[in-house]
């Protein structure tokens, strides 16, 4: 980072790629989550600093989309969605990262007007971005607990950013049709009626209330995250 500041685009672009390549490069022979993301945060806020401090564009999505990347590669190659706290916790702290230029106060300038104007449409991407990722990580994790959590707890950032600054009210939006999805994606074989008989005798219905309790629980509970967040926006 202090080198590309004194030396330009080339030395940040080469730092990036060696940076975000270090992981693969470097094996202590563990898969350690929590050192693996939280390497990738450091290396994240500098790149995003960097591009801030001189506008760099290009580095920025750069970040923005590696970052991403080592997210879905994790989720995929880790059946169940394992370490789900540490990858919420990266998301999270991704997903602020990205929003702080957006919501910096910028001058009435016209290039600050126009600076404005890009860093919300480069915020509004990685919440479109940490989203997607978030919900994978539900499905995969089979819609545990702390997946469950980690994804309230992402409804609750987006919908207090859309609070905040009126220019982001279609996080509301984004939150919402993901809360459905993540519903939609629930193990549905666990709640399919089955149908079952003895010879001769009655069919016998059954299903899992377990699984009925939980799904109707979390959709009561984004039900209600959404809907006391539509009434404090009158």
């Amino acid at each position: 980072v202090l080198l590309s500041v004194l030396h330009g685009p080339f030395v940040a672009a080469l730092g990036l790629v060696g940076a975000y390549m270090v992981p693969v490069l470097v094996t202590t022979g563990s898969q350690s989550a929590w050192r693996l993301f939280l390497f990738l945060t450091v290396v994240n806020a500098g790149g995003l600093a960097v591009a801030r401090r001189f506008s760099w564009r290009w580095l920025r999505n750069a970040v923005l989309a590696v970052a991403i990347f080592w997210a879905f590669l994790w989720i995929g190659l880790h059946p169940g969605g394992a370490d789900v706290v540490t990858l919420t916790a990266y998301l999270l702290v991704l997903l602020v990262l990205v929003f702080l230029p957006a919501l910096w106060t910028v001058s009435a300038s016209d290039d600050g007007a126009s600076d404005s104007a890009v860093d919300r449409r480069f915020a509004m991407a990685g919440a479109i971005g940490v989203t997607v990722m978030d919900c994978l990580l539900v499905v995969r994790a089979e819609h545990s607990l702390a997946s469950l959590i980690g994804f309230g707890l992402l409804a609750i950032v987006l919908l207090a950013i859309a609070w905040r600054n009126h220019d982001f009210e279609l996080l509301t939006v984004l939150g919402s049709v993901a809360s459905v999805l993540v519903l939609a994606a629930w193990k549905w074989q666990d709640i399919t009626l089955m149908v079952t008989a003895a010879p001769g005798g009655p069919k016998v219905i059954s299903t899992d209330p377990v699984t009925i309790r939980s799904l109707c629980l979390t959709a009561l509970a984004f039900g209600g995250l959404f809907g006391a967040a539509g009434y404090a926006g009158l």
